[in-house]
Formats: C-alpha cells, sequence, structure tokens
C-alpha cells in the first residue's frame, strides 16, 4: 500500500511544477471496504488507497483469480490483491439546482487532469513489477457525479511476496 499512496501523493502534490488542474492534495487517505467514498467536506481533493479484493492466481491466468475452488490452494498459485487508487471531488452537479456552463466546463477540466494523474500513478505501480513479482493495472474509470460528487480511480494487481 505504500507504494500506491506514495504514488497518489507524488502525482496530486499540490507544490509540483505542473499542479492539479483542481487543486491538490499530499493527504492519502487508506480505506477499507469497495462502497460509497466517505467525504464529508468540499475543500479539496480526497485520495484514496483500498484493497477491494484478495485472492489467488497463477502465472498464466494473471491478474485473474483462479475460479475452481481447488485450484485457489494448488501449488504455483499465489496470493494477490486489487488495490483501487482513486481521487472524489465534490460536484456542482448535484449540489446545486443550477450550476452555471463555466462551473460544469471548469469541473471537467479539473476532473480531466485527475484522471491522467490516476493513470501516471498506476504506471508507478507498475515500477513494482519484478521476476518474483507480477504487476499488471487497469483502466482508470470515472463515477459520478450523482449524488454531488465525482470520483477517478484505476486499479492496480500485485502479487504479494515473502520478503
Amino acid at each position: 500500500m505504500a507504494a500506491a499512496i506514495e504514488a497518489l501523493a507524488r502525482h496530486f502534490d499540490p507544490d509540483q511544477e505542473c499542479p492539479p488542474v483542481g487543486g491538490g492534495s499530499t493527504e492519502v487517505r487508506f480505506i477499507p471496504g469497495d462502497g460509497e467514498i466517505p467525504i464529508w467536506v468540499c475543500d479539496g481533493p480526497l485520495l484514496t488507497v483500498r484493497v477491494v479484493q484478495r485472492y489467488r492466481s497463477t502465472a498464466a491466468e494473471f491478474p485473474e483469480p483462479l475460479k475452481e475452488s481447488v485450484a485457489r490452494c494448488a501449488s504455483g498459485a499465489f496470493p494477490a490483491v486489487a488495490v483501487e487508487l482513486a481521487v472524489t471531488r465534490c460536484s456542482v452537479i448535484g449540489r446545486e439546482a443550477k450550476p452555471s456552463w463555466s462551473k460544469i466546463a471548469a469541473e471537467a477540466g479539473a476532473s480531466l487532469d485527475d484522471s491522467w494523474r490516476i493513470e501516471k500513478a498506476l504506471c508507478d505501480m507498475r515500477r513494482l513489477r519484478t521476476k518474483s513479482r507480477a504487476v499488471n493495472t487497469d483502466n482508470v474509470t470515472p463515477s459520478g457525479p450523482e449524488g454531488g460528487f465525482l470520483t477517478w480511480a484505476g486499479f492496480a494487481y500485485v502479487q504479494i511476496v515473502k520478503g
């Protein structure tokens, strides 16, 4: 989890040469579960990392989990986790009765920038790959703005190795 937290903090750092369009943060929350992201205030982005699945796979199947229960404990199967890296921001859509088009456009620009930064953080996660550790990443996708929140999230699948 440390690598995911570090990657998000680096790419959303407001003091970097290319700061986040919608404002940044280096505070990343490690949270449990796979439900709605908890956000109570709208004073900046909420950066989160969470393990959404722990499973067993093989070199031939990775990053997919093994389907058969007998195969999951077979020789050659290894433990892995699916880690979500996400940014959530409050949205004018769903929070204001009639938001202006200029507010929506500004939010869309910040949202596009957020998706790019999540993608960059996932690329950092791929650097964990070694001869003894499988790593893969997935697409970056949005959810919202229903309920007044917009989230961009991507997944890294990482083999757990002893050491």
